[in-house]
């Protein structure tokens, strides 16, 4: 299990377009997304 992060950790974590992280990411990843971009437009969907 990762280590938990606190407010200010996270806050510090670069910022990274999708598709920078696209090739990396897998199955059981979580991703946290803000903004206007696809995912974050997606999720907001979902939630409300």
């Amino acid at each position: 299990m990762a280590d938990p992060l606190g407010v200010k950790a996270v806050a510090k974590l670069p910022v990274l377009d999708y598709d920078q992280v696209r090739n990396e990411l897998r199955t059981g990843d979580i991703v946290f997304c803000s903004g206007t971009y696809f995912f974050s437009k997606t999720g907001l969907g979902n939630t409300q």
